[in-house]
């Protein structure tokens, strides 16, 4: 995080090939018309300064953590249930307490910010070779910092290392944000699906792991 509080992914450092001098690489994480990726001296990149009066660092790393669940305890339930309520189209909270207790193999990857639950991924197993990352959520506040995009790797890595060979998801036109993510993310459209449940036509993606 920027000093100014704005938003920044570190990717790494970078050797000048002709003066030999360290840069950081690093990538805004809101948009900006002047460009996505930028370098900056890494000393400069690491200083703490004079900012105004106040001595503080440029940048300042995020505190986050992700952790996996594979049960739904009474203060996971109340998070996740809060998150739902405040980001989530037609959320059904009684249908999704049972997809807990119906569904094979169900995870939920959580992404906390300072102990804070501000996002999530959950899925389940649909046959011993196919997983479906069937629902998640990420706060109003924390949007477009790369939190989906964290839980999918984390997600996608441990389905992986459990033997499955392939994600599914579904998704509709009111979430255009995420249809891309799962586009940019290696998921192919394989067809479409129309339920008495949804008014919207959902676009079903797979991708290989």
């Amino acid at each position: 995080m920027h000093y100014k509080n704005k938003p920044y992914r570190y990717i790494g450092v970078a050797k000048h090939s002709e003066e030999l001098i360290d840069y950081v690489i690093y990538e805004c994480l809101y948009p900006n018309d002047l460009g996505t990726l930028w370098i900056r001296p890494k000393d400069m990149f690491f200083e703490v300064a004079d900012f105004q009066g106040r001595t503080k660092p440029r940048f300042t790393q995020v505190p986050f953590e992700i952790k996996k669940f594979s049960a739904l305890t009474p203060e996971l339930s109340q998070g996740l249930l809060k998150l739902c309520h405040e980001t989530l189209i037609d959320f059904n909270e009684e249908s999704f307490l049972a997809k807990f207790k119906n569904q094979k193999n169900m995870t939920v990857f959580c992404f906390y910010y300072e102990q804070t639950l501000v996002g999530f991924k959950a899925g389940y197993e649909l046959d011993e070779t196919k997983y479906y990352s069937w629902l998640g959520a990420v706060s109003k506040t924390h949007r477009r910092l790369g939190v989906a995009k964290a839980l999918m790797h984390e997600q996608h890595a441990w389905a992986k290392s459990q033997n499955y060979m392939l994600m599914q998801t579904k998704s509709d036109n009111r979430h255009k944000e995420m249809m891309q993510l799962n586009l940019n993310e290696g998921f192919n459209i394989v067809g479409t699906e129309q339920t008495a449940l949804s008014p919207a036509l959902k676009i079903l993606f797979e991708k290989k792991l």
